[in-house]
């Protein structure tokens, strides 16, 4: 696999820079998803998602459910980039949030198309299984440092006996927070009263990389394991322990914490700095990842694949 650091020493390189690639994962915009796969109807693995969908339509889909939103998220992200940058050798860094690392997997060559659709939409129906069980929630909080979330996070469990995780950290001051239902809530609430920062209930049906999810490891594991898992053509940086991998075997595992684990979005970008990376577009779908990363100092987020800087 080459490296980050190594293609930035490509005089040819240097005088075409390619931009790394960035996937987002289930909290992207509904609209952002759809507006994708319609731009990208003709495409054949957007044909062979609405195939394997059950009333194999695309327009209108309902990204509610978890079992439908991951596979759509997964295909509108990969079809994007698979247009926009089909000279994958070319491209320095692939990366992914959340959902997102499978679809950056996909495109680095890790593992194939059809194989990261159909583990897209086996994790939906894994997700959509547990929160039938149990029913979880996500929150994303602004303007809160760790440790300030960490204290109002451990109140909350102690109130309501609640699981309640930190589920991602992207970036110093944006944290996401995932657990059952009512701890979820009742951290928006107890975080809203001190007029500290916002603090919203996001539209995912489930309290991913949390506790909750633990009861679908054994599942999610088998489906990994029959996973063939090749070299990849760009280098890949973990969203969940935030470092390159460049033994396939290692995206095994890191795919299984994933469903627990939470993201590490800020030391991505961090690494991706430090190996090399100076810019990066959002394949998407949607600019969420982009707007994260604004005034964090690590990378530049391109409007377009050709380098135009927003």
């Amino acid at each position: 696999m080459t490296s980050v650091t190594q293609a930035s020493l490509d005089p040819a390189r240097r005088a075409t820079p390619v931009p790394g690639v960035v996937f987002a994962g289930q909290g992207s915009a509904p609209s952002a998803v759809l507006n994708s796969l319609a731009a990208h109807r003709d495409h054949w693995l957007v044909r062979e998602f609405a195939e394997r969908l059950p009333c194999s339509i695309v327009d209108g889909l309902d990204l509610a459910d978890t079992r439908v939103a991951q596979p759509a998220t997964y295909v509108a992200g990969l079809v994007a980039a698979l247009v926009s940058l089909p000279e994958r050798e070319a491209v320095p860094l692939a990366v992914g949030h959340s959902l997102g690392e499978l679809t950056a997997l996909a495109y680095a060559g890790v593992l194939t198309p059809l194989d990261g659709l159909r583990l897209a939409f086996e994790r939906g129906e894994i997700c959509h299984a547990v929160h039938r069980r149990r029913p979880g929630a996500m929150a994303a909080l602004h303007g809160l440092a760790p440790d300030d979330a960490e204290w109002l996070r451990r109140q909350v469990v102690a109130e309501t006996g609640g699981v309640l995780d930190v589920a991602a950290v992207n970036g110093p001051r944006q944290m996401v927070l995932a657990g059952d239902r009512a701890a979820v809530h009742a951290l928006v609430k107890r975080y809203r009263s001190t007029a500290r920062g916002g603090a919203v209930v996001l539209s995912i049906g489930g309290g991913f990389h949390s506790a909750l999810m633990v009861d679908a490891l054994p599942r999610w594991g088998e489906a990994l394991r029959s996973l063939r898992l090749e070299v990849g053509r760009t280098t890949v940086v973990s969203c969940i322990d935030g470092r390159v991998h460049e033994d396939p075997e290692d995206f095994r595992e890191l795919l299984l914490r994933a469903l627990v684990l939470p993201v590490r979005w800020g030391d991505v970008l961090t690494e991706a700095a430090r190996i090399g990376a100076r810019t990066l577009w959002e394949a998407g779908p949607g600019r969420s990842l982009q707007r994260l990363a604004r005034g964090s100092g690590e990378v530049d987020f391109l409007d377009s694949p050709s380098g135009t800087l927003p």
